[in-house]
Formats: C-alpha cells, sequence, structure tokens
C-alpha cells in the first residue's frame, strides 16, 4: 500500500473490479469524454476486462494498476501508473 495524506493506493482488485462499471458509466465520465462513451454493463466490463488480461499475458506489463481508497477503506477509482 501507498498511503498519501487523503488517500491510499492498493492493490487493485475485485473490490475496485466491482465499481468500475458504475464509475466507467458515470454522468463525470460521460462528459469528460464529450460524450462519446458507450454505456457497458458489468457482464460486457468484465469481459473486456478478461479478454484485455489475456492479450497482456502475451507482452510485457506496460504498468500496474492501483485501486484509491479513502482513509476508511471506501473504493473511489482507480489509476495506472505507466513504465513503472
Amino acid at each position: 500500500m501507498l498511503e498519501g495524506l487523503l488517500v491510499d493506493l492498493v492493490p487493485y482488485g475485485e473490490r475496485f473490479l466491482e465499481q468500475a462499471p458504475r464509475w466507467l458509466n458515470s454522468e463525470a465520465t460521460f462528459w469528460a469524454d464529450a460524450g462519446d462513451r458507450p454505456i457497458r454493463s458489468k457482464a460486457a466490463f468484465r469481459r473486456n476486462t478478461e479478454e484485455w488480461h489475456e492479450r497482456m499475458a502475451e507482452r510485457p506489463p506496460l504498468g500496474k494498476w492501483f485501486g484509491i481508497q479513502t482513509k476508511s477503506g471506501k473504493p473511489i477509482g482507480d489509476i495506472m501508473l505507466g513504465e513503472v
């Protein structure tokens, strides 16, 4: 875990994977992408994630995914640190 003043970076796991469709389908994400984002179901997100992991298994890692959580442990997002 990487501890910060307001949030911590923790290993990306199931707790974050379960929240990702909600975060990706949020109004903030829609407007951040200028309205160019399809709505995805949990099943579609899991399928896309599994396909991505299969592709990534064939090449060296591009970075490391972390979950972002509050000091009380609530998952609030994720981040990839590339070229780590």
